[in-house]
């Protein structure tokens, strides 16, 4: 059986030793150790344990004194680390499950790829070493973890529900001001084991990081990678018309050439443009999801905001209010500002199903108005419609069109005004859109339905 054994006095180490016979000793006792053995799990304590107990460690550390096996042992501390084996034998498999001490538990942890303590992975009969740290148990040679090929590897994550990373711009005199990172977002990465071939995916964390000063008026992306197997954080100038390179990395500090999407081995994290000397950089933050949809119920009044970031091509908004409002007109639009107007045109039947529609009407372009998402005209309408829009972020424009059907609720015969709404509109895209997301403000609303989803 493993057995933990700790110096009350000085800790800086930890053994496990080799029983031939299991213990059965109360808890309470100071140093104090948990085994998961199966089916069951056993406590037990080193201070009753016999010195034939410790045969194989004393075989191991023959100049090892020990006067007393009980609860004030102190033993030498060797000059090593010592070992942990999940041994078996021959009756039952034992695996370590946790270390106790003073009623404290205290888990055994390993390093990933990026430095953080994470919980030990350890299989069964597997010899590994471990040291006590003054804080954690660590296990110095965790697991390899499987490679897969990299076009089989998933796009690295931001653990933030929008998938967004904190980034902060600062204004510096002389030159066009720097980036930085704070400490503790967590997101994940492919790092490689045969270049070019394989990789497997790492959960990382953002370390506080600022970036050199930037060149005025010149457009960086902000990245990560592993480089010799150090996560590392960089700015690479580009252009939104990047593309991807062959080996999917980046270049640290690089000239030209960053303005690609997220690889599996590179996450893009903002595209930074930064202006006249002194002034602060403009932030776009990379949205870096599983999915790149999001979905909501309105109820009431109000303003959502839809994410959006400068790798986006197309967004689509779909909307519907299948509840209508008992007394009142339900209303979605946009609510961002920018826009530079928009234009309808419209068709609706005059009368009972099976007459002949009325002539088309068109509302002429309004300047400085923005794009309806939907809207019901009438009392107990119900409605359903796609707004998408097209961006070209490096002009900072974007240009919308939405189609809208409408129909009053329970009528069978259609006696009352159904409509069929064309319109298009355009909009400049501001340093604001960017930060907060796509305004659009709603009214009335009863369960109505919105969704929104993005094309790279």
């Amino acid at each position: 059986m493993g057995v933990f054994d700790r110096t009350p006095e000085s800790v800086n180490f930890l053994r496990v030793l080799s029983a031939e016979t299991a213990c059965n000793i109360p808890v309470s006792c100071p140093c104090v150790f948990a085994l998961k053995q199966f089916p069951s799990v056993q406590n037990c304590c080193v201070s009753q344990l016999t010195p034939e107990d410790f045969c194989s460690f004393l075989q191991e550390y023959s100049n090892s004194k020990y006067p007393q096996l009980g609860s004030s042992l102190v033993a030498p501390v060797p000059s090593t680390h010592d070992f942990l084996t999940s041994e078996h034998s021959g009756r039952a498999v034992i695996e370590v499950q946790e270390f106790k001490t003073a009623g404290c538990a205290q888990s055994l942890k390993q390093y990933d790829a990026s430095g953080s303590k994470v919980a030990a992975v350890i299989a069964v009969n597997q010899l590994v070493d471990v040291e006590y740290d003054g804080v954690d148990f660590v296990l110095l040679d965790p697991l390899p973890v499987a490679a897969m090929p990299l076009s089989a590897l998933q796009l690295p994550v931001i653990d933030k529900s929008i998938g967004m990373m904190p980034v902060a711009a600062t204004a510096v005199a002389g030159n066009g001001g720097t980036v930085s990172l704070a400490a503790g977002t967590a997101f994940t990465l492919g790092t490689e084991v045969t270049a070019g071939v394989s990789a497997f995916t790492q959960n990382c964390a953002s370390a506080v990081w600022t970036s050199p000063a930037l060149v005025a008026n010149a457009e960086y992306f902000l990245r990560a990678q592993f480089v010799a197997g150090v996560l590392t954080f960089y700015v690479q100038r580009g252009t939104l018309a990047d593309t991807e390179p062959a080996s999917r990395t980046g270049t640290v500090n690089g000239a030209s050439g960053g303005g690609f999407y997220s690889t599996t081995l590179d996450i893009c994290l903002a595209r930074i443009v930064t202006g006249a000397a002194g002034t602060t950089p403009s932030v776009q933050k990379v949205i870096n999801r599983r999915s790149i949809s999001w979905s909501a119920t309105l109820n009431g009044s109000g303003t959502i905001y839809l994410p959006i970031d400068p790798f986006t091509r197309t967004g689509r908004i779909t909307s519907s209010n299948p509840t209508p409002h008992a007394t009142l007109i339900t209303a979605i639009s946009h609510g961002s500002a920018g826009w530079t107007g928009a234009s309808y045109w419209y068709g609706a039947p005059t009368g009972a199903s099976g007459s002949t529609p009325m002539a088309a009407s068109s509302l002429n372009w309004v300047a400085n108005a923005a794009i309806i998402i939907n809207s019901n005209n009438y009392v107990g309408d119900m409605t359903v419609s796609t707004c998408a829009g097209m961006f070209d972020h490096a002009s900072k424009n974007s240009m919308w069109q939405v189609f809208q059907s409408e129909h009053c609720l329970n009528d069978a015969a259609g006696t009352y005004g159904d409509e069929n709404l064309l319109g298009m509109g355009t909009k400049n895209m501001l340093q604001a859109d960017y930060d907060n997301g796509l305004a659009v403000s709603y009214s009335n609303c009863v369960n109505a339905l919105l969704t929104w989803e993005i094309v790279r």
